[in-house]
């Protein structure tokens, strides 16, 4: 019976260690075309605003910010200056 149990374990372990090889090599040859993708959201006033990273711009006028993130650009409006810029800070360092 103890025998079996330590076939049974080291025939597991090499079908493990196979398998974790396979998919090593095959991220390996395929690292190009695998990314992650990275979403948050901030919650303003009870809105969502969705933001998919990178972001690659930042534009302030005011009360209103434009962003541009993987997506595409988006507007916010803000009804104060102070909350664009709190979402502005949010965003830099998020």
């Amino acid at each position: 019976m103890l025998e079996n149990t330590k076939l049974i374990d080291l025939v597991f372990g090499r079908i493990v260690k196979t398998v974790l090889k396979l998919i090593l090599k095959f991220l390996q040859q395929n690292a190009e075309h695998i990314y992650c993708e990275f979403s948050m959201s901030y919650n303003y006033n009870g809105s969502l605003i969705q933001i998919a990273h990178p972001v690659q711009s930042i534009s302030v006028n005011k009360s209103n910010v434009i962003f541009a993130d993987k997506t595409g650009l988006k507007n916010t409006r803000f009804a104060t200056n102070s909350d664009a810029r709190l979402f502005v800070n949010w965003l830099k360092t998020s």
